[in-house]
């Protein structure tokens, strides 16, 4: 059950942001950030085209979007319940 350990690391990244800089619209954020996230947008990051050349990069894999499902599920969820949170 990797993907569960990495969408909750995700998920605590995510809402760190959040909490920092809230974005105006928190589902265009929680595309972008999951866009970030996945394991080709992370290998340009490590590994960038050389000369200014930008890479396509292939579609999100079957772990990443497994990764998304449970973490985006962690995330409405913490988003849904803030002000409760918050009160504990």
């Amino acid at each position: 059950m990797r993907h569960r350990r990495l969408a909750r690391e995700r998920a605590v990244q995510f809402l760190f942001q959040y909490d920092l800089n809230p974005p105006g619209n928190p589902d265009e954020a929680i595309d972008k950030f999951w866009a970030s996230q996945t394991t080709a947008a992370i290998d340009e990051e490590k590994n960038p085209a050389s000369w200014g050349e930008s890479k396509e990069l292939p579609p999100p894999t079957t772990e990443d979007n497994a990764v998304r499902l449970f973490g985006e599920k962690l995330i409405r969820g913490v988003l849904d319940q803030m002000e409760e949170l918050d009160n504990i």
